[in-house]
């Protein structure tokens, strides 16, 4: 079984919210895990094995409240504080939490300047793994540089490659891909280009997720194993 997580943007607590729910209800020892942009996040955390209730308290609270010390929020900030405070949360579980990533977390970047798909899936390091999903989730306004540099590479948000390289994310073709997405269920009202500081509405979108996963099981139901 192969799971990926789409781009959500600022709706990135939503993805969290289902992710929540698979967890609690479905086998997810034996799934790969893909993503692009924001969906690198969930399918990262999943793939770790690590609690997702837990890390929005040890990842997601501590970055908005962190982001609400700067003038200009999550603007030219949000990635930097996030890489940071991801690196620090994984090192301070084990040096080695890179490991159960390797060959199961398969992470989509768009390359400059060719706007191909690149795909990574083995890491040398926590620091390294992170640094692998910032570059798939690299917009500059939410930065402090135009292009992310990870391999000597150059790269951008992975959400590209998609639209100017066709088919190109990872998949297997001896796996079912159980894609998921903000737009599964729902539609949400506001865009997800804009990303919120605000942990109300961070918490809005996170509860949303979940309430949309539960009452939709009997779909997850026909592809995932209890």
């Amino acid at each position: 079984m192969h799971i990926r997580f789409n781009g959500a943007g600022g709706h990135y607590p939503y993805l969290l919210g289902i992710a929540n729910i698979l967890q609690k209800n479905y086998n997810l020892e034996n799934v790969i895990f893909s993503g692009y942009s924001a969906g690198c996040i969930p399918a990262l955390l999943l793939c770790l094995g690590l609690d997702i209730q837990n890390e929005i308290y040890n990842i997601n609270i501590p970055l908005l409240t962190e982001l609400k010390k700067y003038k200009t929020k999550t603007y030219f900030n949000f990635l930097p504080c996030l890489e940071q405070i991801l690196i620090n949360r994984f090192n301070s579980i084990s040096n080695d939490l890179y490991i159960k990533a390797n060959n199961r977390m398969h992470c989509n970047l768009t390359h400059i300047p060719s706007l191909k798909n690149h795909i990574y899936c083995n890491y040398t390091s926590n620091e390294d793994l992170v640094k692998c999903n910032m570059a798939s989730g690299h917009i500059p306004f939410y930065n402090n540089k135009l292009l992310y540099t990870y391999r000597n590479n150059y790269y951008i948000d992975g959400g590209l490659a998609k639209k100017f390289d066709g088919d190109c994310l990872f998949k297997n073709d001896n796996m079912f891909c159980l894609e998921i997405k903000t737009s599964m269920f729902r539609t949400l009202e506001t865009s997800f280009v804009f990303i919120s500081s605000e942990l109300e509405y961070s918490n809005y979108l996170y509860n949303l997720g979940i309430k949309d996963a539960t009452d939709n099981l009997f779909y997850f139901d026909l592809y995932l194993k209890k």
